[in-house]
């Protein structure tokens, strides 16, 4: 975990790929780049409640851990970082919630 949450600070930090000066362009594979670490974090939720979650839940935080992940779905699936077939492992966890499939939101999105 800590490695990718390492290596995600990295790449965020990088001026190259995030640029931090107003008009500067971004590169080119930028959404296919933050989609990779999108995937990664995905993957960290699913480590987290496969193998932490009793913890989470014997200290009584485990409602943040499900806020931050409805958000995490809800973003992810907006902005079409992660494909729908890597969030299978927790598919289980966003059917119980609800969460509108892609298509759905990214209709209310260019409703905005």
């Amino acid at each position: 975990m800590s490695n990718v949450l390492d290596w995600s600070e990295r790449k965020i930090t990088d001026r190259r790929f995030m640029p931090n000066e107003h008009g500067q362009a971004y590169p080119a594979n930028f959404k296919a780049e933050l989609a990779v670490i999108y995937k990664r974090f995905f993957r960290l939720y699913g480590h987290i409640y496969y193998s932490h979650f009793k913890q989470l839940e014997d200290a009584g935080v485990e409602r943040h851990l499900n806020h931050s992940f409805k958000h995490f779905v809800y973003f992810v699936r907006r902005f079409e970082l992660v494909e729908e077939s890597e969030l299978a492992p927790l598919q289980s966890l966003i059917e119980a919630w609800k969460i509108p499939p892609r298509e759905a939101l990214i209709r209310m999105g260019s409703q905005l």
